[in-house]
């Protein structure tokens, strides 16, 4: 990539997207992340493949099977792996889904007509918001909303940090 950028005269960086959660930090190799990529994309969403929960959870909830947090990510990336904070950029996603007929982390098969998981946009999630009971879970920093019949439930991707 250096000899490209010269070659054009421009400096081309190069990224990576990475995923959060336990099931990838071990295919990771620090080296590579250290010294070959000018910048990381940390996705600090879709962490609920096909489970109602928290799909951006920046600490896993208690009662998580997954035991799946974005911070944890984050952590084991700067301070076990030595990632400079400066190389780290965090992908939020800006939409939620809505579980219907499902259990909290219950797996939901694809395609399954009865048990549904639907993603849903902000221009969708903000007018139903107005209406509905805003939930603040203090151990994963996030907010859970539910409408006023009990259905569906909703969890956002935005979380304070601090």
């Amino acid at each position: 990539m250096d000899q490209i950028g010269e070659v054009k005269k421009q400096k081309i960086y190069v990224f990576s997207a990475l995923p959060c959660g336990n099931w990838f930090t071990g295919k990771l190799n620090p080296e590579i992340l250290r010294m070959q990529l000018d910048f990381i994309n940390l996705m600090a969403y879709d962490q609920s493949s096909q489970t109602a929960g928290y799909h951006a959870a920046l600490e896993p909830a208690a009662d998580d099977p997954r035991h799946i947090g974005f911070a944890q990510t984050l952590k084991y990336l700067t301070v076990e792996l030595k990632i400079p904070h400066e190389k780290i950029c965090i992908g939020l996603p800006f939409y939620a889904y809505a579980y219907e007929n499902c259990q909290r982390y219950e797996k939901v098969p694809q395609g399954d007509q009865v048990k549904k998981i639907t993603a849903l946009g902000w221009s969708e999630i903000v007018p139903l918001v107005k209406n509905w009971k805003r939930e603040y879970d203090p151990a994963t920093r996030a907010a859970r909303f539910t409408s006023p019949d009990a259905r569906p439930r909703f969890r956002p991707t935005i979380r304070k940090v601090s």
